[in-house]
């Protein structure tokens, strides 16, 4: 599958993670990312990089950059450093993870110890940019690379001019990026079906191959704007109607297997929440991730003397996803807002929701099994799922199919449609 996106399209992360549950591989074009190219990941390409093609291989770690002889290198553990005897030659910016030592960037220097220009290095291990920089250490020229080392392209920065050469060597001038990138999406169209993400996207591709466009629309009112400009809509809400003529993709119902020690998770924006000693009392088996974006209320910090209590003031956005990566149940039992749409993203990975009549943040959420009048009732609930984990599945799939959420084998069958399509082109 091959998607064009935004580089800040946050449905780029939720679809790489479908492939990735499907084991299916999967490429990533960014319209709107011209620098940083050593940040981008394997899968990932650019305007700039869609040629080079080769996409095997692995980051090039530390001790393996090429160096003249006696030169050596050393490192701090954050960054490493090339040295000429005493004389500093390089800096070595790692990506991340930062333990792992592989090179997403070298700034080289001259004598003065200025930078005059920086290497950088793809997530295939070849360097596949070269930038020079002026006096001021401005970038001015940037040469790209194929993993052989032959010069694709060179961008002229302050002109916003790029020379791409073919394989005979012979330039074709394009007077700005866009003008490139317009070119370089003919390309792609002409070899691949695609997967849109965006209106504005779609805008800058040829008319005249609407059969090889799909679309990903956030939701119908969207999907109805773009529908006669693609082959097919694909819309990431639940099916609220049945009326609906568009193929709905909305979360991914895992069956996520309840470990021996299951992890449940609250997200609260107030110190608030029903019956939650009674939970961490009656449930010592369950370790209790309770999570706030501020800090926590003694209401909360004093339930700290459990020791299946586990909070979190002041979470990021990445604690709050590994917690859901690691979470059985979802306790929707707070009061005031919902924030982070917490309870939205535990349903779309097949978490599942146990929430209050009188407190659930989403009238739909009324309509399941899990949905309690008392608090008491909720722990009965809950006990019946700890013992008989079949119940937990059970649970689970009338959860997703109440809520529309989408199945592992729905996401298999549609992506198999297209794949057998494209074989039959």
């Amino acid at each position: 599958m091959f998607v064009i996106a935004k580089k800040t399209d946050d449905k780029v992360s939720k679809i790489k993670e479908i492939f990735q549950n499907l084991e299916k591989s999967l490429t990533v074009f960014y319209i709107d990312c011209f620098d940083n190219l050593d940040n981008l990941e394997q899968g990932e390409l650019t305007a700039l990089t869609y040629f080079l093609m080769k996409e095997k291989g692995q980051p090039l770690f530390v001790n393996n950059l090429p160096l003249p002889p006696y030169w050596e290198i050393t490192t701090d553990g954050l960054e490493g450093y090339v040295y000429d005897q005493s004389k500093k030659k390089a800096r070595i910016k790692f990506r991340q993870p930062q333990s792992e030592r592989t090179i997403a960037r070298v700034y080289w220097y001259d004598e003065e110890e200025t930078c005059i220009w920086i290497d950088y290095y793809s997530a295939y291990g070849w360097k596949v940019c070269r930038e020079l920089l002026d006096e001021e250490e401005k970038s001015v020229l940037r040469t790209i690379y194929n993993s052989e080392g032959r010069e694709l392209l060179v961008e002229w920065l302050q002109q916003d001019k790029i020379a791409y050469f073919d394989s005979q060597q012979s330039p074709t001038i394009y007077p700005n990026r866009h003008s490139f990138l317009l070119k370089v999406l003919e390309e792609i169209v002409e070899r691949e079906d695609i997967l849109i993400l965006g209106e504005e996207i779609l805008s800058l591709l040829p008319s005249g191959k609407k059969e090889n466009y799909y679309y990903l629309a956030d939701d119908i009112i969207e999907a109805d704007k773009i529908a006669d400009r693609v082959n097919q809509v694909l819309v990431m809400s639940p099916r609220s109607s049945d009326l609906s003529p568009y193929t709905h993709l909305y979360g991914f119902a895992l069956n996520k297997p309840v470990p021996v020690r299951p992890q449940a998770m609250i997200i609260t924006n107030s110190e608030w929440i029903e019956g939650l000693e009674q939970l961490l009392i009656q449930f010592p088996e369950i370790d209790f991730h309770v999570g706030a974006v501020t800090e926590m209320g003694s209401r909360i910090t004093n339930l700290s003397i459990y020791s299946n209590m586990h909070i979190h003031p002041g979470m990021s956005y990445r604690l709050f996803q590994e917690l859901l990566d690691s979470s059985s149940f979802y306790f929707d039992i707070q009061y005031d807002i919902e924030i982070l749409a917490s309870s939205l993203r535990a349903v779309e990975r097949g978490i599942l929701l146990y929430t209050l009549d009188n407190l659930t943040h989403h009238e739909e959420y009324k309509k399941l099994e899990t949905c309690c009048d008392t608090i008491e009732s909720l722990i009965q609930n809950v006990r019946q799922v700890i013992e008989n984990p079949d119940k937990y599945y059970q649970l689970s799939r009338n959860q997703a199919q109440i809520l529309g959420i989408t199945s592992l084998e729905d996401y298999r069958s549609l992506f198999g449609r297209w794949e057998r399509k494209f074989d039959c082109l």
